[in-house]
């Protein structure tokens, strides 16, 4: 008994069916197509479309390989925020080849750091940029390439009236400029010259006592004037006034000279005028003193007046960092001599 043959008609039309598929699917793609790739160099999102195609979105920086593009030339379409049509290129697509398309940028940003150590209000060209506390990064909306002036001034009520900071700032194309504000609290760097220790005013607040020889560095200080001074028990010693502008160290180096003070005191019952070597200082009331400063060491010759009329007159020495005294006392009264027979003496012989 022959089986019967069951025959494969179907599996030989599947076969048929498949490959003619493939061949409308090759006959679909035109082997003469290309491709074109599109950078986004702009520091935004844009919307990309060729030949009026439907939008594809690209990020800052992002890159996108648009497929099967007909080659020839080709419209590229850009558009900004919320569909805005911005710049229209025309594209060359070799055939099954690349074209590459860059979207340059048009503007730049700039990143300001606040490391000045005080919170700062900062003015880009004239426009606010809001207050930044320190530490803090502020982004500037977006700046055509060029320079731009930065002011930073200080916001804090207490450093409101002091000097403000400005720097220049140069803006690159689909660049993202960073500047620090730099710093504002200024330092006063002072070195003690004497051979004994000393201490430290700035503007009459003590800062520390200063080891001879030693250097000592005054952090925070508000940049602008500061009354420097050194005094050992009471007496200045050296003093200056330091400007330092903001950020800047200051540097004072006083020069141990051989001087010394001279405290005067008139006991008189008048006043009278100081000559020191025969130089006038000044003036005393009856019963007043005063320091007569920066005299060198050694010995002067110190004399009171009043009316022409010398009223005191002494050698003192005066020692280096040191304060002599000159005390001038009332001269005693002059007794007037008498006769045994007690009558007064005559008028010629008082």
């Amino acid at each position: 008994m022959n089986a019967t043959r069951i025959p494969r008609l179907p599996l030989a039309f599947s076969t048929l069916a498949v490959a003619l598929l493939a061949a409308g699917v090759a006959q679909a793609r035109d082997s003469l197509d290309g491709r074109i790739r599109v950078v986004n160099e702009r520091m935004a999102p844009i919307q990309v479309s060729i030949d009026g195609d439907r939008l594809t979105r690209l990020g800052p920086g992002e890159r996108r390989v648009f497929r099967e593009v007909p080659n020839g030339v080709r419209l590229v379409r850009v558009h900004g925020p919320r569909g805005r049509h911005q710049d229209t290129s025309r594209v060359a697509v070799p055939i099954e080849g690349v074209a590459v398309h860059r979207v340059e940028a048009r503007f730049g940003q700039a990143t300001i750091v606040n490391d000045s150590g005080v919170r700062m209000r900062l003015v880009l060209d004239g426009r606010s940029m809001g207050v930044a506390a320190p530490g803090q990064k502020m982004e500037s909306w977006p700046l055509a390439p060029g320079a731009y002036t930065l002011e930073a001034r200080p916001a804090d009520r207490a450093h409101r009236d002091g000097p403000a900071l400005t720097r220049r700032i140069n803006v690159r194309r689909g660049q993202q400029a960073r500047y620090e504000v730099g710093a504002w609290y200024s330092r006063l760097e002072v070195r003690n010259p004497f051979p004994f220790a000393a201490n430290l005013f700035v503007d009459g607040q003590r800062i520390d006592r200063v080891r001879p020889g030693a250097t000592l560095v005054v952090a925070r200080q508000v940049p602008g004037a500061h009354r420097v001074v050194f005094k050992r028990q009471g007496r200045v010693l050296a003093a200056d006034t330091l400007r330092v502008a903001p950020g800047r160290v200051a540097v004072w180096r006083p020069v141990d000279v051989n001087r010394g003070d001279l405290r005067v005191s008139n006991r008189t019952r008048h006043p009278v005028k100081v000559l020191v070597d025969g130089r006038e200082r000044g003036r005393l009331g009856a019963g007043q003193s005063r320091v007569f400063t920066d005299l060198d060491a050694g010995m002067h010759l110190v004399t009171l007046t009043r009316g022409g009329r010398t009223v005191d007159q002494q050698r003192v020495r005066v020692a280096a960092h040191g304060v002599a005294e000159m005390v001038a006392r009332p001269a005693p009264p002059r007794r007037t001599p008498r006769r045994r027979d007690g009558q007064p003496a005559p008028l010629a012989r008082r």
